[in-house]
């Protein structure tokens, strides 16, 4: 508004009113504010809906999808298509919105416009024809070939109803050769055949790779894979114990006793039952009967020093320099290629992207630490990635709050979990975002964070069943379940 009215008899100002203005811009900001708002309370809010209900409110729900001016609304709108109940007539409109939203400006949006193909397209594949169910997979193939790691992934792993095309396991076997470690994981997960891949797979730099390959071994016949037997041993002093784990089960199934001495150096590592069990399943006798047959001896120390793809100071340090990249795609790849490089100048490096402008920089770095921790736990943070974890519980931008929130839901369970002090400050912070947050997803991991957490305030979880998000209320149910008990 550029008229400001005069007094009067006075002369009329001709100036601009920036303080009118800028009152009014407050103005039209908090009724967008509100309009987003009621979107997602109403999108939320579907979840409580019968299934013809649901189905009523479809029409809507397309419209919120195809508005890319309100992301956030759009993604959960694009959230609820794969979750929803949606009748076979209105199959093709969904897949329609879908597909539009694998191109759209925000990158999660994008993301989840693929889980969620992926999800409808796995409960109605037999009212999907071939050709559609074609479309759909060039669109993922496509996805999968992003130059955005992240999207990389969610687009290899909206292609598991295709599993067993050809197409998919070309885009599954170019996959297993990115030099990001969430990538090849998705690829292995989702539907790679491992029988041409054993080693790389069992070596792999991924923990979590070298456990999908150890447990994908059983479905291969020895007879055929020779090697397959002393894979599986070498796993047995794997760094990861999931590993171990997995790598022993096997071995006690194989009706090989001359195995029986490569598992009985578990007992130095402490695994007596397990080892007794194995040696009963293989030999039928105890351990004591083997020991005394092979005349075996402990030793000083059991290593956990099987071969594992190390990255080298020269990778390392181009990763690092990668990072202050402003290719923002080389960022990316760089952040998360650091998962598995437990050095504190990769700690730093992570430190300072967690302070990035750009919110998806921030959810990246996030995400490479949840990876990280899911299985490492806390003993992989330093306290310099501890003291910049916390503020991002309250970061302006939903996603990366969310992220935040499952980063600390693994680092409060985890063997080593943080100090009595940070945890107090966490499960504060997460108790705020449980209550008060506009996003019921952001409410929903908060809750859940503080489920893992053994957070037991019988008066905070009754207030919860009252959360408009009937997930947040499932939460609050479980965690009151959990004070009875």
């Amino acid at each position: 508004m550029y008229l400001a009215m005069p007094a009067s008899g006075a002369a009329m100002d001709l100036r601009p009113s920036f303080a009118m203005a800028e009152s009014d811009n407050s103005l039209l900001e908090t009724q967008s504010g509100l309009v987003e708002q009621k979107r997602i309370d109403r999108i939320l809010e579907m979840f409580d809906l019968d299934e013809d209900h649901q189905a009523s409110q479809l029409t809507w729900l397309l419209q919120v999808a195809a508005d890319r001016g309100d992301p956030e609304s759009q993604h959960l709108a694009v959230w609820a298509l794969g979750q929803l109940h949606v009748e076979s007539g209105d199959i093709p409109a969904v897949l329609q919105a879908l597909l539009a939203n694998l191109s759209a400006t925000d990158v999660w949006v994008r993301g989840e416009s693929a889980t969620s193909l992926s999800d409808m397209c796995e409960r109605h594949l037999s009212h999907i024809s071939e050709t559609d169910q074609q479309v759909v997979v060039n669109a993922l193939l496509a996805l999968s070939r992003d130059p955005n790691p992240w999207l990389r992934q969610r687009g290899l792993r909206a292609l598991l109803p295709w599993r067993h095309q050809a197409m998919a396991q070309r885009a599954f076997e170019q996959a297993f050769l990115d030099t990001v470690p969430m990538v090849r994981e998705a690829s292995m997960r989702t539907g790679l055949d491992i029988a041409h891949h054993l080693e790389q797979g069992l070596t792999d730099e991924d923990p979590d790779i070298r456990l999908t390959a150890t447990g994908r071994i059983r479905n291969l016949n020895p007879t055929v894979h020779p090697h397959l037997y002393s894979l599986l041993l070498e796993r047995l002093h794997d760094p990861y114990a999931m590993v171990i784990s997995d790598a022993l089960m096997q071995l006690e199934h194989s009706h090989r006793p001359e195995f029986a001495p490569a598992i009985l150096e578990l007992l130095d590592f402490g695994w007596t039952d397990p080892v007794r069990n194995a040696i009963h399943e293989l030999t039928g006798k105890s351990v004591e009967e083997v020991i005394a047959e092979t005349k075996w001896q402990p030793s000083k120390e059991f290593r956990t020093n099987a071969r594992v793809r190390q990255r080298t100071q020269q990778e390392v340090s181009q990763l690092l320099e990668k990072v202050s990249s402003p290719q923002v795609h080389d960022k990316e790849s760089a952040i998360a290629e650091l998962t598995w490089v437990l050095t504190d100048e990769a700690s730093h490096a992570w430190a300072q992207t967690l302070g990035d402008t750009d919110p998806f920089i921030r959810f990246m770095t996030l995400d490479a630490i949840y990876r990280r921790v899911n299985i490492l736990f806390s003993s992989s943070i330093t306290s310099e990635l501890y003291a910049t974890l916390l503020p991002l519980l309250h970061d302006s931008h939903v996603h990366v709050a969310i992220r935040a929130a499952n980063v600390w839901e693994m680092l409060l369970i985890g063997n080593q979990s943080p100090n009595k002090e940070v945890r107090e400050n966490v499960l504060r912070a997460l108790r705020d975002l449980a209550t008060h947050h506009r996003s019921g997803l952001v409410r929903l991991a908060a809750s859940k964070a503080l489920l893992k957490g053994g957070f037991r305030d019988r008066e905070f979880w009754t207030a919860r069943l009252g959360d408009r998000f009937v997930r947040v209320r499932e939460a609050a149910a479980f965690g009151i379940k959990g004070i009875r008990q």
